[in-house]
């Protein structure tokens, strides 16, 4: 089977340009993600490349087919970037450079010195080579955790065969005796099949890694309070879910420490809600700083907390609340108008041999907690 050559790198081209528009309103979404946008332009330059080089076939002369190698050269650049910016290390854009400077340079030397098919092949695979040993490593870099891991390292597997593939161009460009790509033959349309499919497979590795990447920072989102940097509600109740048939299986005590900070809403009231924020931050910084908890504790809602105690003995937790009250009541907040002190109100329970809801665990913790401030305030009540 041979293929026209220009209908093939225009539907190469085709993909780039669709590939170029699935990244930019995948940047859309989220902005910091600057990945998406080096890629869209990848893709962008690619396919400008590929379609300047299919208009030498018809409409401009053979002459200007070396130029569609500046996009391709700027393509290449703007992968290199793309991935550096998804591990989130510096571009050092200059060390990016000097691949294409050669490139760009060896592409001079074949219009001015030297017009031979053979050499210009040879000189855009040995750029393509370097460029996907670069691509390879980058990736490689990734670090293996989720879906964006699992991505990356297909991409990884993409960018070898990219690599691979412009290996064996070259050869066949050197020994033409033997397989020459550019004469109209199955050779030739294989060649730019497998530019195409490399072009569309890079293209879906990154794009699913771009968009697990997106999805793994909105959960983060989802599971965080934004003013304590705790856990959020759905967090704590998911993370309490588990901790509880683990609890039972391992036969370890569980407890569920609910508690309250006082009069915050006079805080509001008297200093402003970003005074209550403060406090809510305050307290926060002090649960992630001063208490091993912290992976366990979340903003229940307004504020109330709840902290997850597993492996831990009724007496211990008992003792961990209380210290955990003293230490609040001793916490000082600067705030504009003044500084202010806070005290909270703590229900403690612990698991029952017959519990496997989180339902009745929190029921009785939040009973607890309502004795604890009918009772005055600032103190502990253990059921």
């Amino acid at each position: 089977m041979i293929l026209d050559s220009r209908t093939l790198l225009i539907n190469s081209a085709f993909i780039s340009f669709v590939m170029t528009i699935a990244m930019l309103m995948t940047w859309r979404v989220n902005r910091t993600q600057l990945s998406a946008l080096f890629w869209a332009l990848s893709a962008l330059m690619n396919g400008i490349g590929l379609t300047f080089y299919a208009l030498t076939f018809s409409v401009l002369p053979p002459a200007f087919a070396p130029l569609a190698n500046l996009p391709i050269a700027l393509a290449g650049l703007s992968m290199w970037a793309g991935l550096r910016s998804f591990r989130r290390v510096p571009l050092k854009i200059g060390l990016g450079l000097v691949p294409v400077a050669l490139y760009l340079g060896g592409i001079a030397y074949f219009l001015l010195v030297y017009q031979d098919v053979t050499t210009r092949i040879v000189i855009a695979s040995c750029f393509q080579i370097v460029s996907g040993l670069a691509f390879l490593r980058e990736t490689l870099l990734v670090q293996r955790r989720g879906l964006a891991g699992t991505a990356a390292l297909a991409a990884a597997v993409v960018f070898l065969c990219h690599t691979l593939y412009f290996t064996a161009r070259t050869g066949g460009a050197l020994f033409e005796q033997l397989i020459d790509f550019m004469a109209p033959s199955q050779w030739q349309t294989y060649t730019f099949l497998g530019s195409g499919i490399t072009v569309l497979c890079m293209g879906v590795a990154l794009m699913a890694m771009t968009v697990d990447h997106l999805y793994q920072q909105l959960r983060q989102t989802a599971l965080q309070d934004r003013t304590t940097g705790l856990l959020s509600r759905n967090a704590v109740l998911e993370k309490l879910a588990q901790a509880i048939p683990k609890a039972h299986d391992a036969g370890k005590p569980l407890h569920l420490m609910m508690l309250d900070l006082d009069h915050l809403d006079r805080i509001n009231q008297t200093y402003g809600h970003t005074a209550g924020d403060a406090m809510l931050a305050a307290f926060g910084a002090m649960l992630r700083t001063n208490f091993p908890f912290a992976e366990t504790s979340g903003r229940y809602g307004g504020d109330e907390f709840a902290i997850i105690l597993p492996n831990m003995t009724a007496s211990d937790a008992t003792s961990l609340a209380h210290h955990l009250r003293r230490a609040t009541e001793a916490l000082i907040i600067p705030l504009e108008n003044g500084r202010v002190s806070l005290t909270i109100s703590i229900g403690l329970t612990g698991l029952q041999t017959q519990e496997h809801q989180f339902d009745t665990l929190i029921a009785r913790a939040d009973s607890a907690l309502y004795r604890a401030k009918q009772g005055g305030r600032n103190r502990v009540v253990v059921l």
